[in-house]
């Protein structure tokens, strides 16, 4: 049986690997703005909290879309990764 060589890293695989960090880390940074919104409040009094906190809120609203479609972008070019060495792979064979 010839071995198969693993494809090279496409935009997809890269895609793929760098996705969770780039979730993370926009996770870190919701979360800080967070407790910079719940500093504000406690500060300087209840109209800039309020939008401060308000703000906060609304990057929920966002980021539930954001991760949704990320999320599918992935599971899109992973497919894509799937049937490219499923058509190697049978290329082979024949």
């Amino acid at each position: 049986m010839p071995h198969i060589s693993p494809p090279a890293p496409t935009t997809g695989r890269l895609l793929a690997g760098a996705l969770p960090a780039i979730l993370l880390i926009l996770v870190y940074l919701w979360l800080a703005d967070g407790v910079l919104a719940w500093m504000l409040a406690s500060s300087l009094g209840h109209l800039v909290g309020n939008a401060s906190l308000l703000l906060w809120g609304f990057g929920i609203v966002l980021a539930i879309p954001a991760l949704w479609l990320s999320w599918q972008l992935c599971r899109i070019a992973l497919q894509g990764e799937r049937e490219a060495i499923e058509s190697m792979r049978s290329g082979e064979r024949a």
